[in-house]
């Protein structure tokens, strides 16, 4: 196990323990997540080494990476991505109608697929060897390791996304300091994240499960994740909510907490959590991507 002594956000120094987190993917141990006392970044602390955590991945409940249909609430997740990828490939194409795209724990490759369709020039990084390979039988898509980020020039990429993936970072800030270097002055970047501050997610606190420990190291509270791109030179221009994201999580929290009727609980919770998110004077829906480019006076 190892354990963060400074907050790799602000360098902080203290954390408060929040509560014990169950892995209900995998391995069914138990995690502790601590919040840093300075900028509100929530921490899996201690987590499993590098070496040691990639057997986390190693469930065939991982959507992201198994394609599961097991299950009412995987079939439901399925049915919807259809309609997100098109979501999200229309947002791009607001800022940016062409340009070469990175996309960074690119998954089973359905969101690269969707970009290449729409006739961007797709890149793919993702650290599963298993995955990697369904890109390329499913899609025709080669997909790089993502150690592969460090042969590219600068200023290559018009577009950087990352979906559901900083919260996966060993080293965030690292991480954006990559993208940094690749991404061209004008460039645009797209963060999506589990919003710990969402109503689900205060809702079922430890059952939540967008926590998903010990997958995710990191759980960016809006703060938390302004303060890291304010650091690595980056302003949010846009914040956007995934309204699926809040009926999903709270179905599988809903399954976490052993309850009848997971999908039908959850479901209501999600609709609840959207309503409270819409009413809010900031944002805080369950998760949301972050639309992100370079601070104007780090050109």
């Amino acid at each position: 196990m190892f354990t963060l002594t400074n907050c790799p956000i602000c360098n902080g120094e203290r954390f408060v323990k929040l509560f014990d987190c169950t892995d209900h993917t995998h391995s069914g141990l138990a995690f502790t997540l601590e919040r840093c006392a300075h900028c509100a970044l929530i921490i899996t602390n201690p987590r499993p080494d590098d070496n040691a955590l990639s057997g986390f991945y190693a469930s065939g409940q991982y959507i992201s990476h198994s394609n599961t249909s097991k299950g009412l609430i995987n079939k439901l997740y399925k049915l919807v991505r259809a309609f997100t990828l098109r979501s999200k490939v229309r947002i791009i194409r607001k800022h940016k109608r062409t340009g070469r795209l990175l996309d960074i724990g690119s998954g089973a490759g359905h969101f690269l697929n969707a970009c290449k369709k729409s006739g961007y020039e797709v890149t793919g990084m993702e650290p599963d060897s298993r995955t990697r390979e369904a890109s390329r039988v499913q899609f025709g898509i080669d997909v790089e390791d993502e150690v592969s980020l460090a042969k590219y020039d600068r200023k290559t990429f018009d577009i950087i996304s990352m979906w559901h993936v900083l919260e996966h970072v060993p080293e965030p800030r690292k991480r954006m300091e990559q993208v940094s270097q690749l991404l061209k002055d004008d460039g645009l970047v797209l963060v999506a994240l589990p919003n710990p501050a969402s109503h689900d997610a205060l809702y079922y606190a430890s059952a939540w499960a967008g926590y998903d420990v010990p997958r995710h190291l990191f759980h960016f509270t809006p703060d938390a994740f302004e303060k890291l791109m304010k650091d690595t030179h980056f302003e949010i221009i846009k914040v956007l909510p995934m309204y699926f994201d809040a009926f999903y999580v709270s179905m599988l929290s809903e399954r976490n907490r052993k309850r009848s009727l997971p999908v039908l609980r959850g479901f209501m919770r999600g609709l609840i959590s959207n309503i409270f998110a819409f009413l809010s004077a900031t944002p805080i829906y369950s998760s949301q991507i972050y639309i992100v480019r370079k601070a104007k006076n780090n050109n």
